[in-house]
C-alpha cells in the first residue's frame, strides 16, 4: 500500500494488486481524512499464456489448466471452460448437473468473498 500526500488532509492510496494469481487489479483511492473522495479501478493486464497452453491439449487436459486462471475463484473458470466445450461438441447436460453447478458456483463465490475479505482485513492491519 502506497500513501501519497496531496493536500492538508487529502491522500492518495494505491491499493493492490493483491495476488499475482488474481491478476493485476488495483484501486487508486483519494481520501480526505477518513472519507473516500474517489476511487479509480485499474484492471491491469496479465498474460500468462493459458491460450497457448490450451491449444494443443484435449479438453479434459485443459480442465486442469482452467482453474489456474484465477486463484481466488477457480470453479467459475472451470464452468466457463466446461460450458464452452459442451456447446462446441453439442453435449446436453442433465438438469441435475445444472443444479449442482449453480450450487457449487454460489459456494465458490461465497468462499472467494471470504478470502478477499480476510486478505483485506489482514492487509490493513
Amino acid at each position: 500500500m502506497e500513501l501519497e500526500a496531496i493536500g492538508k488532509n487529502e491522500y492518495e492510496i494505491l491499493f493492490g494488486p493483491a495476488h499475482p494469481g488474481s491478476g493485476n487489479f488495483s484501486v487508486k483511492l483519494k481520501i480526505d481524512g477518513e472519507r473516500v473522495v474517489s476511487a479509480r479501478a485499474d484492471p491491469g493486464y496479465l498474460h500468462r499464456g493459458f491460450e497457448k497452453l490450451m491449444e494443443y491439449r484435449l479438453p479434459i487436459q485443459n480442465a486442469v489448466l482452467s482453474d489456474r486462471i484465477c486463484v481466488l475463484e477457480p470453479l467459475a473458470w472451470n464452468l466457463i471452460h466446461a460450458e464452452a466445450v459442451e456447446e462446441l461438441m453439442g453435449i446436453e447436460v442433465p438438469e441435475r448437473a445444472k443444479y449442482i453447478r449453480v450450487i457449487m458456483a454460489e459456494l465458490s463465490r461465497i468462499q472467494s468473498h471470504y478470502m478477499v475479505r480476510s486478505f483485506i482485513s489482514w492487509y490493513w492491519l
